[in-house]
């Protein structure tokens, strides 16, 4: 197997370097664990190229967030469920506050679909919710796609 310059290991020098540390220096798995991780037993193992870069699109570092505002506007059509807080005055200058999990027209649309879908359909359905919490545009409908199609 032919190697590039950049994919040998920097200890060896002859095996292709497939392990990446956090130092951002290359090994083999052999020098790695016998050589360097010994002297350095805080690095941790680095990703590749591919999982760098992929890492920085989920946690949205590619991300414009001058457009922030109106990624989180076209998200809200995707929404499933709302929280509702209403503030109550308790007596004089006391308040409290209630919370309410509400369900959005569109998660009642795909239910009532679901329930149609075939003839096989179940008449009652028992969904089950995963939910993603973060930041607008740090591929959380992504991952709900993933699970959505396995």
């Amino acid at each position: 197997m032919e190697t590039e310059e950049f994919e040998i290991c920097e200890k060896c020098e002859e095996s292709p370097g497939i392990i990446k540390c956090e130092c951002d220096s290359k090994f083999c798995q052999k020098c790695y664990d016998t050589k360097h991780l010994p002297r350095h037993p805080e690095h941790q193992i680095g990703g590749t190229a591919h999982t760098d870069s992929t890492w920085s699109w989920i946690s949205g570092k590619l991300i414009n967030w001058a457009n922030k505002a109106k990624l989180f506007k076209d998200d809200e059509t995707a929404k499933w469920f709302g929280l509702q807080i209403e503030v109550k005055e308790k007596s004089g200058l006391e308040e409290y506050r209630i919370g309410r999990l509400v369900e959005t027209a569109r998660f009642t649309r795909l239910v009532e679909e679901s329930i149609h879908h075939n003839d096989n359909s179940p008449r009652r359905q028992f969904p089950s919710v995963t939910s993603f919490i973060g930041d607008t545009g740090t591929g959380k409908s992504t991952l709900g796609g993933f699970i959505c199609r396995s």
